[in-house]
């Protein structure tokens, strides 16, 4: 070998072992030697070219994408003098400059250079070679980033049959396709697909590479955007904390590719409405992105933006502000002037300069988003439309009524030619109007248009419709309810309509309002109950799969609103709005099936909900049922007893009685309580405030009742309503100024139910008990700790998965006086020591030897 040979070979293998070893600098060094021994090469020697490809490399490897894309083009015209254009290397030069490109966002120069990459490598080494293959997965990587789903699809496909021909059939390669495959897919609509591409890609590599290996993590990533999408919220958070284990395992705490599934997994928190859960995360995946990339790097400025939202969410609006400033200045500055994810956090921003009574903010930002993605997207996208009705909403808010009306009739003609009359983001701008015509003094046409909506919503219902876990889907919907109930209220107080009809009318708004948190809720009490019955079992699955075709159509419908005329005419948009008219009727009846064919099953999802006569039949004397609603700017109360009801309304928006409930939580938080010196100085203020907000209004309507039933909502579900002050006091001097105050628990007993419907299970017959002993208690376990130690339940008590860590347990303190307590409630059932597990015996052997069915 020659010393030119000799060097060459040796420095490229020296700079293969230092970036083995991670050690950027000696391997750069060993490119230079290697790259000046290749320049003494013949000139139709294709070393240097490959030379300047494997430094191209290197630098995009240590973030310098300044000088990869020297190198890069440097092969390029090496190669091309020394071998000609038609060569096989060429094309693979131009596939690597314009892979390049791809990932640097210049999708115009990434698209030529692929395809003539690809037709090059046909054209040299035929269709079935493998490099084909790998040129046809970029091209489609480039088509999904550009929004082009069904040519990315394409691309796809044809990459998987020329590489299910090259290739062994279990080949990695494979993998990445399927996941990028089902990314596609999935954006396209085509769930089903979509989940079935997915699947296949996480056998593939998990077989192929080990359960472990950071492509799984790829997989399990993009399928959980699918899983979210579906509403399968909780088999996407076990997908995305699986990524998050093997990138951490693989690449360490702090990488990139780490804060891609911490910026996804806090996404999925926020969405259902998780904010304190998923501020920590984000902050994280922040701090990566900042250190790793820069704080010019796009990615960072897009979670700054995200931070930004979260903040609006939770009612931070300076926090907020701040957040949304940085990023947006760092998008404008990465991405330009006019990206669409920067018309996205405009619209976000303006949202929250509306409801800090900044208008004049707000209009700018929007006009900016709305600017943006008419020129990206087009003036009929749904976006577009979102962002009209928006602006419709500032106006509105304005006085300015007149262009309110323009906006929200604008937005009406994009949603409704785009996704039906009967659409949800259809029905909520017709709520936006119904609100338009009530500021209008037309409660009568602001009545049917809320009616109209509400039978929208209800009516339709067919993949969890109002009932959806994200919590903006949820605020919208709730909105759509305090509506009704205002309106209703207002028209009922003028005397124009039936009173008691319109009472009822709002009651049933407020109950459906309450049930549009529950649906996760009612969907996992409907699995377990299903659990041991296969053939309702199978029915449910049946259901399920055609909820999830139903998803499947709206997302393709979505997708195709967003296009030119000209492509919605080719893909048949009035068939689609049909098709899911169609697939909604057929849910709607396979649910009625259900409930023919398993009645007992349906009423535990029960969705009518019961009239205040219903109600008043099922109250005792001296009962009072008291139901809530919290609105966004007024609340309202429903006092039902057996004799009479009364609406009244309630001077306190949402915000300020979370702020109240806060407050008083906070101030009753035993968390750290040690001894009596250790408890916190009840908050009386807030104690006797929310009485006054909540309760003071109906003092009058519940005389002469000693039993409240209270179904609370937002907040107040985690109220404990008997701490309530029914008069002011000031902070006790000493523990015993407690027993003096007047607390609402000395006047009723009270129980919280979690819905009006509760009321009607409670007082319905029940068989007789087959229970053969009246109690047993089970306490005073014999523990090892030292009788002084603090018994605060610490966080150390749970190991994963929330199962309780035996050993730390064993440590705590006995509780003697817990056998106290327990012998005086055995004897208040007439029952002695035979009837309780103590000491040896309080224990989960002991208790699972009793027959617990019969005792």
């Amino acid at each position: 070998m020659a010393a030119d040979e000799d060097a060459w070979d040796r420095n490229m293998k020296a700079a293969a072992r230092a970036m083995q070893d991670d050690k950027p600098g000696e391997a750069l060094q060993a490119m230079e030697a290697a790259l000046a021994a290749a320049r003494e090469f013949d000139k139709t020697d294709p070393r240097l070219g490959s030379t300047h490809t494997q430094f191209a490399r290197m630098y995009r490897h240590t973030g310098r994408d300044d000088k990869a894309e020297e190198h890069f083009r440097a092969a390029l015209e090496t190669l091309q003098r020394a071998v000609g254009e038609k060569h096989p290397l060429v094309a693979l030069a131009y596939g690597d400059l314009g892979n390049f490109y791809r990932v640097r966002r210049s999708y115009v120069r990434a698209e030529q250079l692929l395809r003539k990459s690809i037709a090059l490598l046909i054209e040299t080494v035929g269709p079935a070679h493998a490099e084909v293959g790998r040129g046809l997965n970029n091209l489609g990587a480039l088509m999904t980033a550009l929004g082009r789903y069904g040519e990315a699809v394409s691309a796809f496909k044809t990459a998987l049959e020329n590489w299910e021909k090259s290739l062994d059939p279990g080949h990695p390669q494979l993998g990445t396709v399927y996941s990028n495959l089902g990314d596609a897919q999935r954006a396209q609509g085509e769930y089903q697909a979509a989940q079935d591409s997915f699947a296949r890609s996480l056998d593939i590599r998990e077989k192929a590479l080990g359960s472990r290996h950071p492509s799984v993590s790829v997989t399990l990533n993009n399928m959980a955007s699918l899983q979210r999408q579906l509403g399968r919220y909780k088999d996407a958070e076990t997908s995305l904390r699986r990524a998050l284990a093997i990138r951490e395992r693989a690449f360490g705490r702090n990488d990139p590719r780490v804060a891609t599934v911490l910026n996804n997994l806090a996404e999925l928190m926020r969405d259902r409405g998780r904010f304190e859960a998923a501020e920590p995360i984000y902050h994280r995946a922040s701090d990566i992105l900042l250190d790793k990339l820069g704080g010019d790097a796009p990615r960072y400025g897009l979670s700054l933006t995200n931070i930004g939202a979260l903040y609006g969410g939770m009612g931070k609006p300076e926090e907020a502000l701040d957040y949304f400033k940085r990023g947006i200045s760092v998008l404008e500055e990465s991405l330009g002037t006019r990206h669409a994810r920067l018309a996205t956090a405009f619209n976000n921003l303006a949202e929250l300069y509306r409801t800090q009574g900044n208008f004049d903010e707000a209009a700018r930002y929007y006009a900016r988003a709305q600017d943006i993605y008419e020129g990206t997207l087009g003036r009929m996208h749904p976006l577009v439309g979102d962002v009209t009705s928006n602006i419709g909403s500032l106006f509105r808010q304005q006085g300015l009524l007149g262009l309110a009306d323009n906006m929200f009739a604008r937005s009406l003609e994009i949603f409704e030619q785009g996704l039906g009359k009967s659409h949800t983001r259809t029905a909520i701008v017709l709520s936006e109007v119904a609100a338009l015509r009530f500021q209008q003094a037309r409660a009568g046409e602001a009545l049917e248009l809320i009616r109209r909506v509400q039978e929208i919503l209800v009516g339709k219902d067919p993949a969890g419709g109002f009932a959806a876990e994200s919590s903006v889907k949820r605020g919208n919907v709730r909105l759509v309810f305090d509506r009704m109930i205002q309106i209703a209220y207002a028209i009922r107080q003028s005397g124009e309509g039936e009173s008691q009809a319109l009472a009822e009318e709002a009651f049933r708004a407020a109950q459906l309002s309450l049930a549009s948190g529950a649906g996760a809720a009612i969907r996992n009490l409907r699995a377990r109950y299903a659990a041991g019955n296969d053939a309702l079992a199978t029915a449910l699955r049946n259901l399920q799969d055609e909820r999830e075709k139903w998803l499947r159509l709206e997302a393709l419908l979505t997708a195709v609103a967003g296009k030119s005329v000209k492509s919605r005419r080719r893909l048949n948009l009035s068939d689609l709005q049909s098709r899911l008219e169609d697939q909604g009727a057929r849910l709607r009846a396979m649910e009625k099936e259900l409930e023919l064919e398993y009645p007992d099953f349906a009423k535990l999802a029960d969705d009518n909900p019961p009239t205040m006569t219903e109600v008043q039949a099922s109250l005792k004397a001296g009962e009072a049922l008291l139901v809530y609603h919290l609105g966004f700017d007024i609340s309202f109360l429903w006092v039902i007893r057996q004799d009479r009801t009364t609406w009244l309304p309630l001077k306190a928006g949402h915000n300020a009685v979370d702020h109240l409930v806060r407050r008083l939580r906070k101030s009753l938080d035993v968390a750290n309580v040690a001894s009596l010196n250790d408890i916190p100085v009840f908050d009386t203020e807030a104690a006797h405030e929310l009485y006054r907000l909540i309760l003071k209004p109906a003092e009058k309507s519940v005389d002469g009742v000693d039993r409240l039933m209270l179904v609370p909502d937002g907040a107040l579900q985690s109220l404990p309503f008997h701490v309530l002050l029914t008069a002011p006091a000031g902070a006790p001097a000493e523990f015993a100024d407690y027993r003096q105050m007047s607390w609402l628990g000395n006047d009723f007993s009270m129980s919280t139910l979690p819905a009006v419907s509760s009321l009607k299970v409670l007082r319905r017959e029940t068989p007789p008990s087959r229970a053969s002993w009246a109690f047993l208690g089970v306490g005073d376990p014999d523990l090892d700790g030292k009788a002084k130690a603090p018994r605060g339940m610490a966080s150390r008590l749970f190991a994963a998965r929330g199962m309780a860590d035996v050993d730390a347990l064993r440590e705590l303190p006995a509780l003697p006086e817990t056998e106290e307590e327990l012998t005086l409630m055995a004897k208040s059932f007439g029952m002695g020591r035979e009837a309780l597990l103590l000491d040896d015996d309080a224990s989960e052997t002991e208790l699972r030897a009793w027959n617990l069915v019969d005792t």
